[in-house]
């Protein structure tokens, strides 16, 4: 099972004797610019990402936002995050300031937040597939929501768009984004061992653990969450009407468009 992996080991990526605070003093943190990733690559499977030892401090549950931020072109998963499983894939990825230029063989993985819901405040466990492991590198956590919506799952992060709903539209729940400033997020924490055991948390699966998330050739709007709202008008015959009268199906629906469609 996926939880006897994370009971028997360590977070790939993070270090085994430096706690968060040494870290920081070192200057450790990453600083994030445009999160670019190269090309996807298997594992010698001797080599996958093996946990072996849980850290003092690895149960304690992490409060953090998780971004939204299509500069990532993968979800990058923080301290807010627990590692579940990976599949010993890697891949390089470009974007991060300070001392690194790129960072070799950021493992994809499988991973998981805690959120509650404010309105009801009963719990979820919300699952990422093939997101980029940074762990407690990096203090919070990136969602592109071009990765959720490519699962069919509706993401609207535009709060000036009042015809929808601020948030994640998921089919077991609605996720409700904040704002600051030009920032789009929600806030999660890092569950803890027996929060991944308790079943009142609700499972979610917020992006595709089957079909491979590859960022340089993903066809966008392939998988419409919202369905297909481009109509095509090509050349309709309409029978002549009477001025100011609308007859059909078709007048009245171009008519709803632009009165400009409305046959004189």
């Amino acid at each position: 099972m996926e939880i006897a992996q994370v009971q028997s080991g360590k977070r790939p990526g993070d270090d085994t004797n430096e706690s968060r605070d040494e870290k920081k003093q070192k200057g450790g943190a990453l600083n994030l610019g445009k999160i670019t990733t190269g090309a996807r690559s298997q594992k010698r499977s001797s080599k996958r990402i093996k946990a072996t030892t849980v850290e003092v401090d690895d149960d304690t549950p992490i409060k953090a936002r998780v971004e939204l931020d299509t500069r990532a072109d993968t979800c990058c998963l923080g301290a807010n995050f627990r590692y579940i499983s990976d599949k010993g894939e890697v891949c390089n990825v470009n974007g991060f300031h300070g001392d690194f230029d790129t960072l070799q063989d950021v493992p994809i993985v499988r991973g998981v937040t805690g959120w509650k819901d404010p309105s009801t405040g009963k719990p979820y466990l919300l699952f990422i597939n093939q997101g980029l492991w940074f762990g407690e590198k990096l203090d919070h956590s990136l969602l592109n929501p071009n990765q959720v919506r490519h699962f069919g799952t509706p993401v609207s992060d535009d709060e000036y768009y009042e015809k929808r709903k601020f948030g994640i539209d998921h089919d077991d729940v609605f996720i409700p984004f904040k704002s600051e400033g030009a920032t789009v997020y929600f806030d999660s924490f890092r569950p803890t061992l027996a929060d991944l055991e308790d079943r009142s948390f609700t499972h979610v699966e917020l992006t595709d653990g089957t079909k491979d998330w590859d960022p340089h050739n993903v066809v966008m709007g392939s998988n419409r969450p919202y369905g297909d709202q481009n109509t095509s008008v090509q050349a309709i015959d309409t029978e002549p009407s009477e001025e100011g009268k609308l007859y059909g199906d078709i007048d009245t629906h171009l008519g709803s468009v632009s009165t400009s469609y409305i046959p004189r």
